[in-house]
């Protein structure tokens, strides 16, 4: 019983923690009165509630923070006008905020959303690995997330600097080691995807759901992935 209730508790997010705890009481109520077939009702009734959708100013927000991320670690690896429009279009959906112009904000968030989802490969590559080694890694080892970071950092300087002679073999030698890290230090009650708890392993998509786990830790404070802002 106190089982049921504890994996109840895991789905919620902080905010509804108060429903659950409402839930636990009367269900340990009907407990004690030995009546368990109403404590099981009492819990399957804890209704779980998906985090209500960001508002247009939220994601407009986010998508701006996002985009400077962007622009300020891994402008060198996009194409020039692809830059620029994506300069230009920070700058839009801040004056269309600034403004509380909401129809224009509308149509900028659309135009910068799909700009950021449509990075280049090498860009959602670099910061796949980076976000797999803060999320996976250094919660539980963070003398070999440094270790990680600095081998991925070398092989960003190299491609930032044209030298792409040795990225395929660095990247996988990367990848490699990082993978067996993961193996090695991830606690099996944490190595579960958070949406539908089915077991991970070293994947960063849930093989179960298909929950991308490639979350950005190192984007400005308030962003999120954008898998995050299209639900």
């Amino acid at each position: 019983m106190v089982r049921l209730i504890e994996e109840k508790r895991k789905e919620l997010p902080p905010e509804q923690l108060e429903q659950i705890e409402q839930g636990r009481e009367k269900a340990f109520k009907m407990m004690e009165q030995r009546n368990f077939e109403k404590a099981i009702e009492a819990i399957e009734d804890i209704k779980i509630q998906p985090p209500p959708p960001l508002d247009l100013k939220e994601k407009a927000e986010l998508l701006v923070n996002y985009s400077q991320f962007i622009l300020g670690e891994y402008k060198w690896a996009l194409d020039p006008n692809i830059a620029y429009q994506l300069t230009n279009l920070v700058s839009e959906v801040r004056s269309a905020l600034n403004n509380g112009d909401i129809e224009v904000l509308k149509d900028k968030v659309k135009e910068i959303e799909e700009s950021v989802n449509n990075l280049p490969e090498l860009i959602q590559l670099l910061l796949g690995i980076k976000s797999s080694i803060e999320n996976r890694i250094r919660p539980y080892a963070p003398n070999k997330a440094n270790e990680l970071q600095e081998e991925l950092q070398i092989i960003e300087r190299d491609c930032k600097s044209g030298n792409l002679s040795n990225f395929n073999p660095a990247i996988l030698e990367l990848v490699k080691k990082m993978t067996k890290v993961i193996g090695e230090v991830t606690p099996p009650d944490k190595n579960v995807c958070p949406r539908c708890k089915a077991k991970l392993g070293v994947e960063m998509v849930c093989p179960a759901c298909g929950h991308d786990l490639t979350h950005l830790i190192n984007q400005p404070s308030g962003a999120s992935s954008s898998s995050e802002w299209s639900a």
